[in-house]
């Protein structure tokens, strides 16, 4: 798992899938993200069940399939 630090406004991106996570604001409990991706590429957060999360495979057009599935203690991870 990649861990990055990032402080209100900055981002964090994924120029292949043209995703863009920006952390909006940070509270004593809470992060508040926007995420700004493709319509055909479904964003959902963690805590939904696996059954309600169907795996999705997208191809970046450099050869290359990643595959979103849940899994972990709710976390989101890409193989």
């Amino acid at each position: 798992m990649l861990v990055l630090s990032r402080k209100p406004q900055q981002q964090i991106l994924i120029p292949e899938l043209n995703i863009a996570v920006t952390v909006l604001s940070v509270g004593s409990n809470r992060v508040q993200l926007g995420i700004s991706a493709p319509n055909e590429l479904r964003v959902v957060r963690g805590e939904l069940s696996p059954e309600t999360q169907p795996q999705r495979t997208v191809e970046t057009g450099r050869n290359r399939t990643i595959t979103f599935s849940s899994c972990a203690g709710s976390r989101n991870y890409v193989s």
